[in-house]
């Protein structure tokens, strides 16, 4: 017991801090430093020099490849297609030499509404003709011509409306050649054109004092692709049903056949005299079959035209028939195909003292053509504004320009396509829907 004392004692007289007092004194402890806002900007400085790295990696990566040309500028879309069932395109104003809008207009009801308001174009855009114009393929796209340079010195910096143009829609049109610049020793309606039948591409033959040329336009961007100079001047084109192929002919009797993807060219044919057409369109002397196996190519030598038939390479070629004088409205086809292929129509006059106007039909066969129609007095009204026959889409009727009883004036008569029953007038606009709904101007004839 005297020793536990001893050892209590031995405690008391040790130096024991007072933890409260001096916790009094001294205040609470002050906390810890937070260390995380410099870890943070630490981590946020790794991270930089991170992505700076990458980026060194990734423009060092980006000069050693090929650089890529940017997308061309978008058009407005033109998903919904600008042509309505079987409408046709026709030109406002009693005269076309003063200039107009350009309307479709359906031949059912009669409806007009604008394609291409001249008002909203240009200035000078108000006195010039628009002298053809027609629908692509899959209706989203018209085509127009606009004639005549004008007078005086056209510069690049007073650019002129003549040339090829192209709208997707009211008030955006847009001009895709410009001869009276590009070419201003050549008359601007020497560019012979035609829209792709399989979607939207244009072909634009063009002359100029270095030559003729053929090129491909894309209507949405205007590139342009060079199919090659020609021989000679061209006076017909057409495009193959499947647009893959050109045949073309020339003043020289020649046709071609251009393959649109490389550009390959071969010579199908000569003929004597030339292969009929002119300045006014495409196709009036060359005719694809709808299946695009044969080839019909009308020549004009001494004023007389003779009907050939080949296949698509040139290959059996043979006459139909010779000695014609074949009739045609104005850059309307001189042939026509029945939709099934089987047979061709044209148009051409008996001869002799009465020289009544004939259509007559010839098959794909090689067996002699066959009447259809006669008028029954001379032709007399305007050679421009009589012949061309276009089938219905169905192939049971045929349309085609003639003159009244009296010869005084034209009108549009239709026929059964196999002879019978009589021809009897049909409006205009039938027939113009069904040769394609597009428009001519009848100002140059």
């Amino acid at each position: 017991m005297s020793e536990l004392r001893e050892r209590f004692r031995a405690l008391d007289a040790l130096d024991v801090p007072d933890v409260m007092s001096r916790t009094r004194i001294l205040g609470p402890k002050p906390p810890e430093p937070d260390r995380a806002p410099a870890m943070r900007r630490v981590g946020a400085l790794v991270f930089a020099a991170v992505v700076a790295i990458a980026a060194v990696v990734l423009v060092a990566r980006a000069l050693n490849e090929p650089l890529q040309p940017a997308d061309p500028p978008t058009p407005t879309p033109t998903d919904t297609a600008l042509r309505r069932d079987g409408e046709v395109i026709t030109y406002t104003g009693d005269d076309p030499w003063t200039g107009g809008d350009l309307v479709a207009q359906d031949p059912d009801t009669g409806e007009v509404r604008t394609l291409v308001d001249a008002h909203s174009i240009d200035s000078a855009f108000r006195d010039r003709t628009i002298g053809s114009a027609a629908w692509s393929a899959d209706g989203r796209w018209v085509a127009f011509q606009v004639v005549a340079c004008g007078g005086g010195t056209v510069t690049e910096q007073e650019p002129a409306v003549a040339g090829l143009w192209v709208t997707n829609g009211p008030g955006e049109p847009r001009q895709l050649t410009r001869p009276c610049i590009e070419d201003p020793d050549v008359a601007p309606y020497d560019e012979l054109w035609a829209w792709s039948p399989a979607g939207a591409q244009l072909l634009v033959a063009r002359r100029s004092i270095d030559g003729n040329a053929l090129v491909l336009i894309d209507p949405a961007t205007g590139d342009r692709t060079d199919l090659g100079e020609v021989s000679g001047d061209v006076t017909a084109l057409e495009w193959s049903p499947d647009g893959t192929r050109i045949a073309y002919g020339t003043t020289r009797g020649s046709v071609y056949s251009v393959g649109v993807g490389g550009g390959d060219r071969s010579l199908l044919a000569s003929f004597p005299g030339f292969v009929a057409g002119g300045i006014f369109g495409s196709g009036f002397g060359i005719t694809w079959s709808p299946d695009g196996a044969h080839i019909a190519v009308l020549t004009e030598a001494s004023q007389r035209n003779t009907l050939y038939l080949m296949n698509a390479d040139g290959s059996d070629l043979h006459q139909l028939a010779e000695d014609l004088e074949v009739q045609s409205v104005y850059w309307s086809p001189n042939l026509s195909w029945s939709p099934d292929g089987t047979r061709m129509a044209y148009a051409t006059s008996s001869g002799g003292r009465e020289d009544r106007q004939q259509i007559r039909t010839a098959s794909s066969d090689g067996s002699t053509p066959s009447l259809l129609f006669e008028a029954a007095s001379a032709a007399s009204a305007d050679f421009g504004s009589a012949g061309s026959p276009v089938w219905s889409p169905d192939g049971e009727r045929i349309a085609f320009g003639s003159s009244t009883t009296d010869g005084k004036s034209a009108v549009w008569l239709v026929a059964n396509a196999d002879g019978t029953g009589l021809a009897r007038e049909v409006d205009e606009l039938r027939y113009l829907s069904w040769r394609g709904g597009w428009y001519f101007c009848g100002c140059y004839g």
